[in-house]
């Protein structure tokens, strides 16, 4: 091919819509943070929020670990899967992957073994009693929930708050609960899901 050619392809490929946009779509996407090479078996996500102003992996984590089980053994750690921050102590929608999600292992979240053990738990940073989400944490949690809902095909049964499973208010009554699940579509992630595992 002529090298006029050759550098036209090659600016095409930085146009929007070329394939350097696909890539740069796959690259923002959550199907880094969510991918596992020993992703185990899920069938919920439990959606969870922090009832604080603030806070971060870190805060929260110091504050699981003085909590006891039922056996009256410290907890490991923080007890979600991710944490989705709203700019006071996390940024404004950044999501964090915890070590309960990197090493695949059971939630401490719940309140119910079996949503312990199949549930992936979400938890969003502030209270939800007191006012709802930011727009930056609502777009993270809907594109974090149907990058999970591809890769681990979790229906839209198996999306819960914690208030269905335990006597509890959370995630509060400013969380747009009614709106969530019909914004997040399994279908376009799991083409993304697919795209992604094609490169």
């Amino acid at each position: 091919m002529p090298r006029l050619g050759l550098y036209a392809l090659f600016l095409v490929a930085l146009l929007p819509g070329g394939c350097g946009a696909e890539s740069e779509r796959l690259d923002n996407s959550f199907t880094k943070i969510v991918r596992i090479a020993n992703l185990r078996e899920w069938k919920y996500v439990v959606l969870h929020h922090t009832a604080t102003e603030t806070g971060s992996v870190e805060s929260i984590d110091a504050a699981h670990k003085l909590r006891k089980d039922a056996n009256g053994n410290p907890w490991r750690g923080i007890g979600y899967h991710f944490l989705i921050g709203n700019g006071h102590g996390m940024k404004d929608g950044e999501v964090s992957a915890t070590f309960r999600w990197k090493d695949q292992t059971d939630g401490a979240h719940a309140g119910s073994a079996q949503y312990n053990t199949q549930g992936i738990g979400i938890c969003l940073v502030g209270n939800f009693d007191d006012e709802p989400p930011t727009p930056a944490q609502m777009k993270s949690l809907r594109d974090l929930m149907t990058t999970l809902r591809a890769e681990c095909r979790i229906g839209t049964d198996g999306i819960v708050r914690h208030t269905d499973i335990k006597q509890t208010a959370c995630p509060g009554k400013h969380f747009p609960w009614d709106t969530l699940l019909t914004s997040t579509d399994p279908e376009s992630a799991a083409k993304m899901v697919r795209a992604g595992r094609s490169q």
